[in-house]
């Protein structure tokens, strides 16, 4: 007898597996986005300094350049980003979910996904804006499957039950937040003009984004009676009982932006992210799981939410767009990332788009007529930045 995982852990992996079978329409272990964030991901996922309006209506990455937005009212179309890397793929997920295996069986997940390290994860968001005004709703989620040595070298020599080794053991991580909502505001800021200079001086602007959060975080532990499928997987001693943690908070982002009037479309952006910080920590806890050997140290803790300060800059003439950001220049969630990319766009219904991140590679996409494409080997994804462990 095979059993399943909690609904709270099956739910986001039948989500997750979904998107990717989807994707393998497209090509072979690809991340996509799609919907209006797609355009900054198909850039490699630079934009900070551009101000450009858009017919994509896409959110802003940095609040500030809200300022420089028409005073109309503005729906944006809705954004999916999917994220698969390590044993999973697109084609691993395609034939998981269409031949007949069902998504929470333990046994299944271990012998398919167990080769190494995998994660996968999703965003999703949708809002509109105002003038300067943004109201988004956001959900994150990531989950990681962690098996130690043993349980890796049994799934890549076959996955057979008869010999599961009695120290295979595994760990498996999921955490998300859903903003509900976020809301943002920007103004210019004052600056002099000289008539006899009017090119002289610089336009500058600074937004606000403040996010109420409602974060989780589950673990749970698999040795190999739960391999066999005998038993459930085992909660991790930190839920104390619970399928999941929940906490609330709230965050704030602070963005600002500059213009030199003689710059010819040329714009500087410097954005804060977490400048507040809300209690987003977890602590692991390998009291009580008997003859651990898994990969997750005692009382190591998970601090989802960083304060992350990113520079960048635009160049914005005629229909190309070219944009340069450094992406978390304190190292706080990661190793500095340096992104650049570029826009071409054909009349007001075509744009191709292309980027490299040097934390995951190139990226591509496309607008056309109000849709909007991206894809990467490894899309610089929100999940990558905000959620660490």
């Amino acid at each position: 007898m095979r059993i399943s995982l909690p609904a709270s852990l099956r739910g986001l992996f039948s989500v997750a597996a979904l998107a990717f079978a989807c994707g393998s329409a497209f090509a072979e272990d690809y991340d996509y986005t799609f919907g209006a964030d797609a355009r900054a991901f198909a850039m490699g996922g630079a934009g900070l300094a551009t101000t450009r309006n858009q017919p994509s209506n896409e959110r802003r990455f940095n609040p500030a350049s809200l300022a420089f937005t028409p005073k109309g009212f503005a729906i944006y179309s809705p954004s999916f980003s999917f994220r698969a890397d390590g044993a999973i793929s697109t084609t691993k997920a395609y034939s998981y979910l269409f031949n007949g295996a069902e998504i929470g069986e333990t046994t299944d997940l271990i012998r398919r996904f167990g080769e190494e390290d995998s994660v996968f994860g999703f965003n999703a968001n949708i809002g509109f804006r105002v003038g300067s005004f943004e109201l988004l709703v956001q959900g994150v989620a990531k989950s990681r499957l962690l098996p130690n040595d043993s349980l890796a070298n049994w799934a890549r020599a076959g996955a057979n039950l008869s010999n599961v080794p009695s120290d295979a053991q595994a760990d498996v991580l999921a955490a998300g937040f859903l903003t509900l909502p976020s809301l943002a505001y920007a103004i210019k800021l004052p600056s002099r003009v000289n008539p006899e200079e009017p090119d002289k001086g610089y336009e500058s602007a600074v937004g606000l984004r403040v996010r109420v959060l409602q974060t989780y975080y589950t673990r749970y532990f698999l040795n190999q009676t739960a391999v066999l499928g005998n038993i459930d997987p085992i909660r991790a001693p930190e839920l104390g009982g619970r399928d999941y943690l929940k906490d609330t908070g709230v965050a704030a982002d602070v963005g600002f932006l500059f213009r030199p009037r003689a710059g010819k479309g040329v714009s500087a952006a410097l954005v804060v992210n977490n400048l507040v910080r809300p209690n987003a920590s977890f602590r692991a806890v390998n009291a009580g799981l008997q003859q651990y050997q898994g990969r997750i140290d005692n009382n190591e803790e998970f601090d989802l939410l960083q304060t992350t300060v990113s520079g960048g800059a635009a160049l914005e003439t005629g229909g190309l767009t070219v944009a340069a950001d450094l992406m978390d220049i304190t190292s706080a969630t990661r190793p500095v990332d340096l992104r650049f990319g570029a826009e071409q766009r054909v009349g007001k219904s075509i744009a191709i788009r292309g980027g490299y991140s040097s934390n995951t590679g190139v990226t591509g996409g496309f607008g056309l007529f109000g849709f909007n494409f991206a894809f990467g080997e490894r899309l610089p994804l929100e999940i990558n930045k905000s959620i660490r462990f």
